[in-house]
């Protein structure tokens, strides 16, 4: 869950400019702290299901990659999915799925 909202934030950063035009890192759209922020979730989403400690306690446990890997193949299939749709709406502006965009 927390792999995929990391795909989904940047996929829905803009609504119509694609993630390389509305870059992350450099540019009008800079935004280094969306890194600190995702590197902290990542960090604290280890901390709660690796520590033995924190398992006994909260009832968690550790998940495996065959749970993981399939969240990054997704992430990677909505990004792409969304930056065709906003590439379709920078073609036609004035079709149906531009008048639909959020």
């Amino acid at each position: 869950m927390c792999l995929f909202q990391f795909f989904n934030f940047f996929a829905t950063r803009t609504r119509y400019a694609s993630i390389l035009q509305h870059n992350p890192l450099w540019g009008k759209g800079q935004n280094l702290y969306v890194f600190g922020a995702m590197i902290i979730s990542i960090a604290i989403q280890l901390f709660f299901t690796q520590i033995g400690w924190f398992n006994r306690i909260l009832g968690t446990g550790r998940v495996p990659p065959k749970y993981i890997m399939p969240t990054l193949g997704f992430g990677m299939l909505w990004l792409i999915i969304d930056e065709l749709r906003k590439l379709y709406i920078r073609k036609r502006p004035r079709s149906l799925v531009a008048r639909i965009a959020w």
